[in-house]
Parts: structure tokens; C-alpha cells; sequence
């Protein structure tokens, strides 16, 4: 392995150089976000896809992204009832009668201690434990729509929710751009199913974060496969549509190894997203991860948000400020979604609905067409209306209908073909939008641990890796301020380290050279 290619210095050259533009036009210290802000809001009406081009190849690229672990009414409840939000006024009971196999089929669970517990704001922005979002958990949540079984599984800190000035870049896009008040998560549990939902619109039956692993015993089963069934790459593929898969540490689409050695050249490090970005080189279609482990910029708990603001912001203005933002010789635009894989746990008042699956079950214990809660889901365009907000029901199969629909691609399963377009929130008879609507507000670079821990709040300069001033000391144990960890928390098991799973096999070398960890801390970014 490398430093950087001449070719890559003289890229990196030339974003750096765009990016001190950037810093200079729009370093900000902060824009004032109150809720219920005097922009024009516009509730979509569930609307049809029969307003959306019959043509195809509407955009220059589409990009999406996928964070961890929010709610809509946790992370976009300050936006109040008329756009789908709550967090004051909300509770759940002390606790609820369980069954002993963690699902009830059929009836609700009775309430076993009704002391109300309120939703409060969540004072800090780090180190908080990580509530219960697997499938069981889920499903008590839930609790047959009563939605009151939050408390019962992880504690307070399930009750607690952000405010604008805590998710002030999220907000900025929010009241400029489109969000929606029914996107739900395509599953009811954790973030490997639902990831895997993003990109094949199934879960293979998989309730947890599984991967599968070669037999390392063997000598003939030692390449890595992941999950064989057909992906969104394999559709592109078939068409000949040029796509790509940036990851910071970790890239997701390893869930689906086979797809990084069948695509040589199509999974990349993040570096080169705002490389290729900032010179109009972005593919048709275009994933992004944050960084899961390195840098914890993912908003999984206990992550900074923070962290999570500035990777949000550096995403978008990298699509926004580039050229591909709006071609005027064309009149297409980009596409720019970024989503959350799943609910985290955190409380959300709407009861999800279900949606035909390739497992849909009328038993509830086993109905993979149950979505799960609502995620905070933004998408930005040149078409995209000011502070709209969709509300027809959509899920993560909701981005792979409106590339098929852009693409002219056949679904992957019954629940893309069901699933409405999230494109059919766009007005791509409107003036394109090419300009930024208003001042972002500019979110600095916080250094931290896993458990966002220790350092001061730094600004990256000149382009230069903030990864490297971050100290190599050991993970502290996850105490919130004021030693309020203990009231917050329901189990010790729920300051488990994220994404254990995935770093296990990291560690072991499941992902070889596309674990890309040593290469993000030592801004060794090609080979």
C-alpha cells in the first residue's frame, strides 16, 4: 500500500483548494433555527407518480447516504404535529407484562406499571446508552400499535429527543429542502436487515446483523461471498449504468461481498466521493457510508451528533457546490437522499404499516412486511420544494423504486414494486434551484473516541486530516454528564460498543483490503 498517486495529489490539489472557497463563503459560526421558523412550509398531498417525466434519466447522479439509529420523532419532532412531529406531551408507561419469548402474536401486553414517563430533551449530544432496536424489542415498542413498549425495553433514554439547535445542519436542510413525515424504516429491527433492504429491497430472513462468513477451516471456502441474492448493482450492471460505493472505514455493501471483487474499481474510499464530486466525475448512481468506527461519524449511540452534523454537511455541500449539482446544457440535476437505517430504538408516536414482502406472515411475530418506526429522511435537488414535507408512505425501498423508475429497471421484489417513489416529491417543472436558499450553518470537526469522549472541538484547515489529531488513549467508560448514565440506561448490555458484529470481522480479516480503518487514521486514502 501507497501514499497517493500523483494523479490523486492533483485531484486532492484541486478540492482542497475548492474547499477553502467553501470555507470562506460559508464558514458561519451558526444560523439561528427556532422551531415553527418563518419559511414557507407545503404538506405534499400523497401524491402520484403520474406527475413525474415519462422519460428516463432525470438526473445527473443520485446520491445516497444512511446514518444509524434515529427516529423521526426523536431526531425531526421539533417540527410539531402539522408535519408529522411530537416530542412534548408524549409518554409511555413505567412498564409492561412481557412474554416470556420477548413477542406477543396476537394481543397487546397489558400494562404492568402505568406511572407515565415523558418524553425530555436529551442534553447532551454524546455518549448515550443504545436502546433497544431488535426484532423483539421492536415488536414490544410496538406493541400492536399502542406504540407504548419504548420505556418497557431500554429505559428513559428511549423517551428522549433532539431539538433544532442540536442537529443544526439537519435543520438547515430540513426547512430548505424536502423531508417526509412517513418514511418508515422497511424493517421492524436492527441495521444489517434494513440495510440489506436498501440495497436488494429483502432480508434474506435474517433478523439480526448477520453476515455470512467463509468456513476459514477450509481451504477451498476461504473468499469472502456475503449475501448472494440480487442487488440494485446487479440491475445497474444489467443496464450498463455507471454506479460506485464510497465507504470511510467499513463499506456496507460488504454485506454483499461478491459485488466489491465482480465491480474492481467501484468501491472507493469517501475521500475520493468529494474528489470526484467537486470535478463532476460522481457516477449515475452513488452510495455513501460515514465512518462506523474510526471516526464515529455514523450518529449511532453513544457517537457525537455532532460528528454526524459535519459528515451530513460535508456530504451535501460536496453534491451542491460541485458541478453536477445542475447541468443547464441538459436542464438534470442531482438527486441527494440521506436516510437513517433504523429507529435506534428511540420513541416514535406513529405505528408503522405493513407492506407486501417476499416473508410477509400474518403472524406478527414473523411478518418481515412489517416496516419499522419512522427515520428522519432529507432529500435535496434542484427540484426539491422548500420545507416540503412528503406524506405519502414511504421506506427505504422507496430510493431503489425511484432509481428503477430513473433507469427504466425491473424490481428486485414484491416490496420495491409496491413501494411508492420517493421522486414523486420532486417539481422538475419548477425553477431549478441552483443556488444555496440561505447561510448553512458550518459544523466544525469534533475529534473523538467511540464513546465521543475527550478532545477539543477543532477546525480542520488546508484540507488536513483531523483524523490524526484524535488521541490514542483508551475508551472510557460511557458515563453521561452528571452521572445520569444510570437513569438513563436499562441494561449494562446497552453500552455494548456499536456495530460489534462488523468489527469483529473486521478484526478477524473478513474484509481485507477494503477495511479501510488504518488507511482513514493515516490519510493513506488510494494503493
Amino acid at each position: 500500500m501507497s501514499d497517493w498517486t500523483e494523479y490523486g495529489r492533483e485531484l486532492a490539489a484541486k478540492r482542497l483548494e475548492r474547499r477553502k472557497f467553501l470555507k470562506g463563503m460559508l464558514g458561519i459560526s451558526g444560523l439561528a433555527l427556532a422551531q415553527g421558523t418563518g419559511f414557507a412550509r407545503a404538506l405534499l398531498p400523497k401524491s402520484s407518480a403520474a406527475a413525474l417525466p415519462s422519460s428516463f434519466d432525470n438526473f445527473t447522479t443520485i446520491v445516497v447516504g444512511m446514518m444509524e439509529n434515529r427516529s423521526y420523532d426523536h431526531y425531526f419532532g421539533w417540527r410539531g404535529p402539522d408535519l408529522g412531529g411530537v416530542q412534548e406531551g408524549f409518554s409511555n408507561p413505567t412498564s409492561l407484562e412481557e412474554p416470556a419469548d420477548g413477542c406477543s402474536p396476537v394481543a397487546p401486553l397489558a400494562v404492568d406499571d402505568a406511572t407515565p414517563v415523558d418524553t425530555f430533551h436529551l442534553e447532551t449530544h454524546c455518549q448515550l446508552p443504545d436502546p433497544d432496536h431488535g426484532w423483539n424489542g421492536g415488536r414490544v415498542q410496538l406493541n400492536h400499535g399502542q406504540v407504548n413498549g419504548f420505556h418497557e425495553r431500554s429505559g428513559k433514554v428511549a423517551m428522549g429527543y433532539l431539538k433544532a439547535e442540536d442537529i443544526p445542519f439537519s435543520a438547515w436542510l430540513a426547512q430548505n429542502y424536502t423531508t417526509f413525515s412517513n418514511y418508515f424504516c422497511s424493517v421492524l429491527g436492527p441495521t444489517f436487515p434494513n440495510r440489506l433492504y436498501l440495497h436488494s429491497a429483502q432480508g434474506g430472513g435474517h433478523r439480526d446483523n448477520y453476515i455470512p462468513v467463509p468456513d476459514f477451516t477450509n481451504p477451498a471456502d476461504l473468499l469472502p461471498l456475503g449475501h448472494r441474492w440480487p442487488t440494485i448493482w446487479d440491475r445497474l450492471n444489467d443496464a450498463g449504468v455507471d454506479w460506485a460505493f464510497y465507504g470511510s472505514d467499513v463499506p456496507t455493501i460488504a454485506l454483499f461481498f461478491h459485488e466489491i471483487y465482480e465491480n474492481p474499481g467501484k468501491v472507493r474510499h469517501i475521500v475520493d466521493f468529494y474528489i470526484d464530486a467537486a470535478l463532476g466525475l460522481l457516477p449515475k448512481v452513488v452510495f455513501i457510508d460515514p465512518a462506523f468506527f474510526t471516526y464515529g461519524n455514523d450518529d449511532h449511540p453513544a457517537r457525537d451528533i455532532k460528528a454526524g452534523q459535519r459528515f451530513i454537511q460535508d456530504a451535501f455541500l460536496a453534491v451542491k457546490e460541485g458541478p453536477q449539482w445542475y447541468d443547464p446544457s441538459t436542464g438534470k440535476g442531482a438527486a441527494w437522499v440521506m436516510t437513517y437505517d433504523e429507529w435506534g430504538g428511540f420513541y416514535d408516536h406513529v405505528a408503522p404499516p405493513t407492506q407486501p414482502d417476499l416473508l410477509a406472515d400474518a403472524d406478527h411475530c414473523d411478518d418481515w412486511g412489517q416496516l419499522g418506526f419512522r427515520v428522519p429522511t432529507m432529500l435535496a435537488s434542484p427540484f426539491a420544494r422548500q420545507d416540503a414535507v412528503g406524506t405519502n408512505v414511504y421506506d427505504h425501498t422507496s430510493i431503489l423504486k425511484m432509481i428503477e423508475w430513473n433507469f427504466n429497471l425491473p424490481p428486485l421484489t414484491p416490496r420495491d414494486a409496491a413501494a411508492n417513489n420517493l421522486a414523486e416529491v420532486l417539481d422538475f417543472s419548477q425553477e431549478p434551484r441552483i443556488d444555496l436558499p440561505s447561510e448553512p450553518p458550518f459544523i466544525p470537526v469534533h475529534p473523538a473516541s467511540l464513546w465521543c469522549a475527550q478532545s477539543p472541538t477543532i477546525e480542520a484547515t488546508d484540507g488536513e486530516n483531523p483524523l490524526e489529531a484524535i488521541p490514542d488513549i483508551p475508551l472510557p467508560p460511557p458515563v453521561l454528564p452528571g452521572g445520569a448514565s444510570a437513569s438513563l440506561a436499562k441494561s449494562p448490555a446497552q453500552f455494548e460498543e456499536p456495530h460489534a458484529e462488523m468489527l469483529t470481522l473486521a478484526d478477524a480479516g473478513y474484509f481485507g483490503r477494503f477495511d479501510m480503518r488504518e488507511r482513514a487514521k493515516a490519510g493513506v486514502w488510494r494503493e
